[in-house]
């Protein structure tokens, strides 16, 4: 289901609001060339003039504000949309994603009605991203990784990424076989700049 963000609606408003003024300005501008010269503008007009300067100067700015925020949308839709298929793996992560879309949404709405609220749409999106991340990282941690397990080996055993060894005896702990360093000592494990697991 796609929505027309309103930041869209409020492009073609300033569109059709610079129009006539970029023809406006564009007649007041073009001296004819055959036509004898003109007589100097008046106050009245130079300073209706510079007010229509300042209108359009402020509209372009106006609509490139506009573009920006489209643009700041589509990115927090596609950062939505990779957290929502990096959270479907499990149903924690499901859930944690349908609160961040949940979030984002309202965030999103709010920074439609004012461009001010963009800085809380962009803070919702990243809490989003983290509350995504944070729950694959939860559901990965669930499931049992690596094909050796501690428990099981019967030595000293030290993974070389965390630098913590396991001994015989302690709670189990999987890991991958390609990361694991064996001791014969934990006197050899702590030379190597390994710490002893704390379960």
């Amino acid at each position: 289901m796609t929505h027309t963000p309103a930041r869209y609606h409020w492009a073609r408003f300033a569109i059709a609001l610079l129009s006539p003024l970029l023809i406006a300005t564009a007649g007041c501008t073009a001296a004819p060339h055959a036509e004898a010269p003109q007589a100097k503008p008046t106050a009245a007009q130079k300073q209706e003039s510079r007010a229509l300067k300042a209108s359009q100067k402020k509209l372009e700015q106006t609509l490139a504000a506009k573009k920006a925020e489209a643009a700041s949308l589509k990115a927090q839709q596609a950062s939505l949309a990779s957290a929502q298929s990096a959270a479907a793996s499990s149903s924690k992560a499901a859930a944690a994603s349908q609160a961040a879309a949940s979030s984002t949404a309202q965030a999103s709405s709010q920074a439609a009605a004012a461009s001010a609220a963009q800085a809380s749409a962009a803070q919702a999106s990243a809490q989003a991203s983290q509350q995504a991340e944070a729950a694959a990282r939860a559901s990965s941690a669930a499931a049992p990784h690596g094909d050796t397990n501690t428990a099981t080996v019967g030595q000293i055993i030290g993974n070389r990424n965390s630098h913590i060894y396991h001994v015989p005896g302690q709670a189990g702990y999987h890991m991958n076989s390609a990361n694991a360093v064996y001791f014969a000592t934990e006197a050899e494990a702590q030379a190597a700049g390994y710490r002893r697991s704390q379960r």
